[in-house]
């Protein structure tokens, strides 16, 4: 019970120096609230990872401010809301531009990731939306807009994958195709093209193999120019 009643006390005090606080005229909310505002922008963009000193320091002086605040020195803590504001805008722009540069990099892997199951052909349309917003944000990050490069690299990312899926998605074409010339060869060895046409059924036949171990490992687009160079020389 004892405990209880302590409890109460000191959120009566809390609260009571809350509303002290809320009365005074001079107390610089806005720069705190603008301070808290530019904090948040910068983590967006993981300035914590690419501005870690800028960071703390921005967070250090909000916390600073907030304490001074609640020992009423109002003009003090004005200043270190806006010396917060003012570091987590500098840790926002250290930051943005090289989140955009690695953005961009990992689209690129994603992209090329696409193309070898052979997105360009299996997933055409999705495939080249990717290519698209990527170049994009080549551009714009050229152009140092960094916001808008960081946002067309996350797009092309998000298309380069979904290409990559959809492609996967088809991979039996490639089956299909395997077992298509190897139908073929089949009926070539009937008319004696081991011996009449030795080296374009050897060299169909090994295509078809790496085709095959392609089509295991994913990799469509070697397995796609494998089968194609197995189907020319099975069909000759």
């Amino acid at each position: 019970m004892k405990r209880i009643s302590n409890v109460s006390i000191i959120a009566v005090a809390v609260m009571s120096l809350a509303m002290c606080i809320a009365c005074r005229a001079n107390i610089p909310i806005r720069e705190m609230s603008y301070a808290k505002k530019d904090i948040s922008a910068a983590q967006k963009v993981k300035a914590e990872q690419y501005a870690p000193e800028e960071m703390e320091a921005a967070k250090k002086k909000l916390y600073d401010s907030q304490d001074q605040a609640v020992k009423e020195d109002d003009k003090t803590a004005k200043k270190s809301a806006e010396e917060a504001s003012g570091l987590a805008q500098v840790a926002y722009n250290k930051a943005l531009p090289l989140l955009a540069k690695d953005t961009i990099a990992i689209a690129e892997k994603s992209l090329g990731e696409a193309g070898e199951v052979y997105a360009e052909r299996l997933a055409a349309d999705e495939y080249r939306d990717a290519e698209d917003a990527l170049k994009q944000a080549n551009d714009q990050f050229q152009n140092r807009q960094y916001e808008q490069a960081y946002a067309s690299a996350v797009r092309a990312d998000e298309k380069a994958k979904n290409a990559r899926n959809i492609a996967l998605g088809k991979k039996d074409v490639l089956r299909d195709s395997i077992v298509e010339v190897k139908r073929t060869l089949e009926d070539a060895e009937k008319y004696g093209a081991k011996k009449y046409a030795a080296d374009k059924f050897n060299l169909a036949n090994e295509n078809i193999e790496v085709a095959e171990k392609a089509y295991d490992a994913r990799e469509l687009k070697k397995g796609f120019s494998a089968v194609e160079v197995a189907k020319l020389n099975a069909d000759e």
